[in-house]
């Protein structure tokens, strides 16, 4: 990476020198005769640094964030030494350098009012890349995460960064289910009905009296078109039934549905339908079957043809 100079006249000289140069590129005899694409891979890699330079001649122009007055810390000791100094910061642009000024004094940790001012965090990551690591490490593996981010971004994430990221992001995990489970009956009644919806599909081999016309000339007829594959889904709503607290007694057997922390049986409203059906194996799914029924409380079923 090129030394970053603190002091410029002009902040966002880097940036319009970048700008000029794209668009003598795009208006040039070589790119005349690329593919769409080729042009797509051209202004995705250099439009990336002509943000990151606008990016750097942001930071740049919003100064070294000197104090107007006195810095004194939490601590109550005033930070009377003042340094110049630059830190690095990630972004989804790519890397850029954030000049500020330091407070200090001896045997004290320094004080950097333009990193609060910014809301930088004490690593080198951005919050956007912190936050696409977060989205990107839900969807798969650590190593696909890595990849994503450097497809997509202008950032280069390690894989152990990457892992230290989506840990991080999991901080508050533990605390927000741990609140959802002490919730008390009067809160969860607030709580929306809970819908559920549960499928389940097999494969039917059909007997030969039943085959469609079609199929019965086939000389193939003994091939897998001879199997339909049933469709099972259940549409089940049922009120929520609050836990017992960590620690607890029952807390132990949360599995027993509808107990109360003080020993009584709650039972949770429930209301669903089951819908069956079978459909052909074939494209065109014809000779469709339905069965429909009801349920108003789990287990016990009427069906209707």
């Amino acid at each position: 990476m090129q030394a970053h100079a603190i002091a410029d006249a002009n902040p966002f000289a880097g940036a319009r020198e970048q700008f000029e140069v794209l668009v003598v590129r795009l208006g040039g005899d070589e790119t005349a005769r690329m593919t769409h694409a080729d042009v797509e891979r051209l202004l995705q890699s250099e439009g990336a640094e002509l943000l990151r330079r606008m990016y750097q001649g942001h930071l740049d122009a919003r100064g070294v964030g000197e104090a107007a007055g006195a810095v004194v810390g939490a601590d109550g000791i005033a930070r009377t030494h003042a340094r110049v100094s630059e830190r690095p910061l990630v972004t989804v642009f790519g890397a850029v350098q954030v000049a500020r000024m330091g407070y200090g004094q001896r045997k004290v940790e320094s004080l950097y009012p333009r990193d609060a001012e910014l809301n930088v965090p004490p690593e080198i990551y951005s919050h956007g890349v912190r936050r696409q690591v977060a989205e990107e490490a839900a969807r798969g593996s650590f190593d696909e995460t890595v990849k994503a981010i450097g497809r997509t971004t202008g950032a280069d994430v390690a894989k152990r960064q990457v892992e230290q990221l989506a840990t991080r992001a999991a901080t508050d995990f533990d605390a927000f289910y741990d609140s959802r489970a002490t919730a008390t009956p009067a809160q969860a009644n607030k709580t929306a009905p809970i819908l559920v919806l549960t499928t389940d599909g097999k494969g039917v081999v059909m007997r030969p009296e039943a085959l469609r016309e079609a199929t019965e000339d086939r000389p193939d007829k003994r091939d897998a078109r001879r199997v339909m594959l049933g469709h099972v889904m259940l549409f089940l709503g049922t009120s929520p039934v609050p836990c017992p607290p960590p620690g607890s007694r029952r807390g132990a057997g949360r599995a027993r549905a509808g107990e109360q922390g003080n020993g009584t049986k709650k039972e949770g409203k429930a209301h669903g339908n089951l819908h069956c059906s079978l459909v052909p194996g074939g494209p065109k799914r014809r000779g469709r079957v339905d069965l429909t029924g009801s349920c108003a409380r789990p287990g016990q079923l009427s069906w209707a043809a």
